[in-house]
């Protein structure tokens, strides 16, 4: 899976809850910390999944 340079930014800049997150291009993986403290290191292919729930948890019904 290609994903560009700009796509994981954008993504994570959607959801809310995120304090600061660290892309890292050659490990494929980023580190993300959200306002509540939690501490989350995901792959690229796991990250979009991951996104997906926060997306669904945030939702309103």
């Amino acid at each position: 899976m290609h994903i560009t340079a700009t796509a994981i930014s954008d993504l994570l800049d959607r959801i809310g809850g995120i304090y600061s997150y660290v892309i890292d291009y050659d490990a494929r993986t980023v580190v993300i910390t959200t306002t509540a403290g939690e501490r989350i290191e995901l792959s690229f292919d796991d990250l979009v999944a991951w996104v997906v729930e926060r997306m669904k948890q945030n939702a309103v019904h």
